[in-house]
């Protein structure tokens, strides 16, 4: 939550996902789960402000067996490694509209606004659909 507020300045779309309904968000205050941030921090390194998300989601994921929503590689493997479930936000988005919490209009504004913040995606928003399929996640 940190990281996106921190980039909502400078893209202010980052701003509406701190708001959206749909979205919990959870501390990492637990012993057990504050352990297993310091591991993954330690092992992610970056200095004091580099990898904090990754490291929180998956401390947060691997103490509750949930699911760990990331898009760094170097998380998603150690997450693999660990037995946590792990997917991209463009797996979560397409659960989301597969749920009906989002529409298609909604998750490919999403998209855009997310390539516009310079995240690196394999699709754009008109193209989230026929990508989908194509990884068999909508049939």
């Amino acid at each position: 939550m940190k990281e996106l507020l921190a980039g909502a300045p400078e893209y202010p779309a980052l701003a509406r996902v701190v708001t959206a309904d749909w979205i919990e968000v959870v501390d990492v205050e637990d012993v057990q789960e504050i352990v297993q941030f310091a591991r993954y921090k330690s092992e992610f390194g970056g200095g004091s402000d580099r990898n904090i998300g990754e490291a929180a989601v998956l401390a947060w994921a691997a103490s509750h067996m949930a699911t760990a929503i990331v898009d760094d590689a170097v998380a998603s493997r150690a997450a693999r490694r660990d037995g946590i479930d792990v997917h991209g936000t463009l797996w979560l988005l397409v659960i989301g509209i597969r749920s009906g919490v989002l529409d298609r209009g909604e998750a490919e504004r999403i998209v855009d606004d997310l390539a516009a913040t310079e995240m690196r995606l394999p699709v754009d928003g008109p193209g989230l659909f026929a990508w989908a399929y194509e990884e068999g996640w909508l049939s």
